[in-house]
């Protein structure tokens, strides 16, 4: 008989990319209690509907230089061909593979300029400081911004979020087609929409302006509102980041914040603070303009997405001949020993060292003043 465990593990390949099983699980999620697509509910905002920028890649509908560009593991498959990808795609459906979609680029670049010359009439301080940087995706010429002479920008990436919004956030936005909206650090958006200025330190297909979140180059009062999911745990400095987000929206105007709590080290590119409620609350109750804060668990935080997390890194990880002991292990037998004779089961003594620090119950430091 198969034990519990088993059953978060039976995808193990998918739990090395948990940035992509998130977005999955959520666009599920958001189906279910929407009973309808992004592009379907982008249609009520009559001429601006959301462009789809990240799409389903399948054997029908394959975006060649897109998929490779999107799939970095499969970029030697994108340029066998597309016979190659469409036979890999028949063959494991299952992964449900996405792709970038190159001919909304030139689309998504008209709409940033007109969304940027809203910007610049609304902040005097952005048309100031900001300068045009540009690059070429999938041989489209594509151009952001960034901060004049801010040559740590922008960062180079690796693996970098690519999520959807939930539909409390989507229907703010499409309800009010006339507001300018801030994203900060808004990863690669699935789809671009021309009221929400996406900032970001890698130069991404959806990234509006380059800049760092504790010095965010707009003018007090300029946003009717701001989000910034999932971002706080990557910055040095989240308390001089929530002041910023207080700062640029219009009074009256509303922040939503997702802030991860018991999550796996994730780093784009790096992880310092998870926080607790308490201290994500205290982050804003301390500013001096905030008048609420309100905080609770959105179904996509809920503690079954920490244990799935958790408990597949610990697998994805363990070598090969302690994977099936560990996924065959019921609820029972683990929580009927103390932790402390289980940290010498061979699941557990054998688990590497850079996964203990991602997954860990703390850290100790020591620290030495100097002389």
């Amino acid at each position: 008989m198969r034990g519990p465990l088993a059953w978060f593990l039976d995808d193990a390949a998918k739990m090395t990319r948990p940035w992509a099983r998130g977005a999955k699980i959520w666009s599920r999620l958001q189906s279910r209690a929407s009973g309808q697509s992004g592009a379907e509910a982008g249609q009520s905002m009559g001429s601006h509907p959301p462009i789809p920028v990240i799409v389903p890649a399948s054997a029908t509908d394959i975006d060649l230089s897109g998929y490779g560009w999107f799939n970095s593991d499969q970029v030697d498959l994108a340029q066998s061909g597309l016979d190659a990808v469409r036979q890999y795609l028949e063959s494991h459906p299952s992964e449900q593979r996405q792709q970038l979609r190159t001919s909304n680029l030139k689309a998504i670049q008209a709409t940033r300029s007109q969304k940027m010359d809203t910007l610049r009439r609304r902040s005097a301080r952005t048309g100031s400081v900001l300068e045009t940087v540009s690059e070429e995706v999938c041989g489209y010429a594509t151009q952001s911004t960034k901060v004049a002479g801010e040559d740590r920008l922008p960062v180079a990436f690796e693996r970098v979020s690519s999520n959807v919004y939930d539909v409390e956030l989507e229907a703010w936005f499409d309800a009010h087609p006339g507001q300018l909206f801030l994203d900060l650090g808004a990863g690669l958006r699935r789809e671009y929409r021309h009221n929400v200025v996406n900032t970001e330190i890698a130069l991404l297909p959806t990234t509006d302006v380059l800049c760092f979140g504790n010095d965010l180059p707009f003018d007090d009062d300029t946003f009717e509102g701001a989000v910034s999911l999932a971002v706080l745990e990557h910055v040095p400095n989240p308390f001089d980041v929530a002041a910023e987000l207080v700062r640029v929206i219009k009074p009256g105007g509303r922040i939503i914040v997702d802030w991860p709590f018991l999550q796996p080290v994730h780093g784009y590119p790096h992880h310092y603070f998870n926080a607790t409620e308490e201290g994500a609350r205290s982050a804003f109750e301390s500013l001096q303009r905030v008048q609420d804060v309100r905080s609770y668990v959105p179904p996509w935080l809920h503690p079954i997405f920490a244990l799935h997390w958790m408990v597949g890194e610990w697998y994805s990880r363990l070598p090969q001949e302690q994977q099936s002991s560990f996924a065959n292990l019921t609820m029972s037998e683990l929580l009927s020993a103390p932790p402390q004779v289980q940290l010498y089961e061979a699941w557990s003594a054998q688990l590497p060292e850079n996964l203990r620090s991602a997954i860990s119950a703390g850290t100790r430091l020591e620290i030495i003043k100097q002389k």
